[in-house]
C-alpha cells in the first residue's frame, strides 16, 4: 500500500497514482475513473466506469436481435 499526499491543482484536490501500479492496472493519463465513498475512512476508486452501462447497451441490442431472428424456434422451444 502506498501512501499518497493530497495536493491542490487549480482548483482541485488531486492525489497521484504511483507509477507501479499505473503501469500494473494499464491506466493512461485522461482516462475516467469513478471514485465513491465506501466508509467514513475509505473511498473507492474503479477504472472504466462507463463500461458495464455500454455492456448493458450492447446485451440488450443483441439480445433483441437474438430474439426477433430466432422467434420462431423459440415459440417452439416454450411449447415443448
Amino acid at each position: 500500500m502506498a501512501v499518497q499526499s493530497i495536493f491542490q491543482a487549480g482548483n482541485s484536490s488531486v492525489v497521484s497514482i504511483p507509477t507501479e501500479l499505473v503501469k500494473e492496472m494499464s491506466l493512461t493519463v485522461g482516462q475516467k475513473v469513478s471514485i465513491e465513498k465506501v466508509s467514513d475512512s475509505a473511498i473507492l476508486i474503479k477504472t472504466n466506469p462507463n463500461k458495464s452501462k455500454t455492456r448493458d447497451k450492447e446485451f440488450e441490442l443483441w439480445l433483441k436481435r437474438f430474439v426477433e431472428e430466432d422467434k420462431e424456434l423459440l415459440i417452439e422451444l416454450s411449447n415443448r
